[in-house]
C-alpha cells in the first residue's frame, strides 16, 4: 500500500501562543512494497511524521493518501479504524505496552479488536508468534514471565497478527545489544520478504538503512530535504555531516581508506561499498587478496587481540 505526502504541514498549539510547526511542505511518497528508512537528527521532524503515517495525528495542512483513503485536518474518526489495521505501529520499547494474562490472550487482543472470533484471532496469533520465533511451549505463559527479548517479540507478533499491509518501525532496537539488535533486524527483513510487507524504518543506525532500505528519506527542520536509494543518499559525505548525519561504518572506512589510497576505489557513488559485506568484496578485488587467505588472517588478527 503506497502512502503519499501532498503539502503536507504540522503545527503543536495551531490557534495558541505556543503555537510550534514541526512539519512543513513534506512531498514525499512511500512506495508499495518498499522498504523505506526515514533519518534525521533529534528534532528533525521524524516522530511527528511517523504519526501521520496511520492517522495518529492529522495535518494541519496538506493531505497524507494512505491507500484510497485521503487524510486532512478534521478528518472524522470513523474513517480511521480501517486504516490502522492496514498500518501497524511498533514503537520503541513495544514490550511495555503487554497486558494480558497469557501471550497467545495478549497477541489475540488486536484482531478480536477488529472483529476477528476467537478462533480466527487465536490462529492469526499463533501465525504471528511463529513469525518472530516464540516458541508454542510459550503460548500460555504470561508475558511477563519471558525474557526481554521475547517480551518484544510478543508485541511485535500482537501488530503482525492483525495482518497490516504497511509496518511502521519507530526505532525498534532501541535498548538492545548489538546481537540483539542484529536478530531484531533479520526478522524484520524475513518478514519483508516472507508477507509483502510495505516497511518503514524510522532509525539513527545508518548501517540498518545501509544493509536493509531501498529507499530513503531524509528528514531535517520539519521537511524532506533529500530522498531516494542508500547509495544515492550516502553519496556526499559532507552533506551528512550538514545535516548531522554519518555515513554507515563500512562505508566510512572505505572513504578513509579511498583517500590513504590516492585512487578511486570505485567508479560511481553507486559503487560506494555501504555494508560489510561490500566492503570485504571491494578490498577482495582492488588489493587481489584471495579469498582463500581470509579465515588464516581473520585467525590471526584473533590471536594478536587475544595476546593483548
Amino acid at each position: 500500500m503506497e502512502i503519499v505526502f501532498k503539502n503536507v504541514g504540522y503545527t503543536y498549539g495551531l490557534g495558541t501562543p505556543f503555537a510550534f510547526q514541526a512539519l512543513r511542505d513534506i512531498n514525499v511518497t512511500i512506495p508499495h512494497g518498499s522498504y523505506t528508512a526515514i533519518i534525521g537528527h533529534t528534532g528533525s521532524g521524524k516522530s511527528t511524521i511517523t504519526q501521520h503515517l496511520n492517522a495518529l495525528m492529522q495535518p494541519t495542512e496538506g493531505q497524507v493518501l494512505i491507500g484510497d483513503k485521503v487524510i486532512s485536518a478534521g478528518t472524522k474518526a470513523k474513517d480511521l479504524k480501517a486504516i490502522r489495521q492496514k498500518v501497524g505501529m511498533v514503537f520503541q520499547f513495544p514490550e511495555g505496552q503487554l497486558f494480558e494474562e497469557s501471550v497467545i490472550k495478549d497477541v489475540m487482543f488486536g484482531p478480536m479488536n477488529f472483529g476477528d472470533s476467537e478462533e480466527v484471532a487465536r490462529q492469526k496469533a499463533e501465525e504471528a508468534l511463529e513469525d518472530v520465533g516464540i516458541d508454542p511451549e510459550l503460548f500460555e505463559r504470561s508475558p511477563f514471565e519471558l525474557s526481554g527479548g521475547q517480551m518484544r517479540r510478543v508485541a511485535i507478533a500482537g501488530v503482525i497478527a492483525m495482518k497490516p499491509e504497511v509496518l511502521v518501525l519507530d526505532e525498534p532496537t532501541a535498548g538492545l545489544d548489538p546481537k540483539g539488535r542484529i536478530e531484531m533486524m533479520t526478522m524484520f527483513d524475513e518478514l519483508y520478504k516472507k508477507q509483502g510487507l510495505t516497511i518503514v524504518l524510522v532509525t539513527h543506525q545508518m548501517e540498518d538503512v545501509a544493509t536493509y532500505a531501498n529507499h530513503v528519506i531524509v528528514m531535517d527542520g520539519g521537511t524532506s530535504v533529500k530522498k531516494g536509494t542508500p547509495a544515492e543518499v550516502f553519496a556526499d559525505a559532507s552533506w551528512l555531516q550538514e545535516h548531522q548525519l554519518s555515513l554507515p561504518d563500512a562505508a566510512d572506512f572505505a572513504t578513509r581508506l579511498q583517500a590513504q589510497a590516492g585512487k578511486f576505489l570505485w567508479d560511481s557513488a553507486d559503487d560506494m561499498p555501504l555494508t560489510v559485506d561490500a566492503l570485504a568484496d571491494l578490498l577482495m578485488a582492488k588489493f587481489d587478496l584471495p579469498m582463500a587467505d581470509a579465515p588464516s588472517n581473520l585467525e590471526k588478527g584473533d590471536q594478536a587481540i587475544d595476546e593483548r
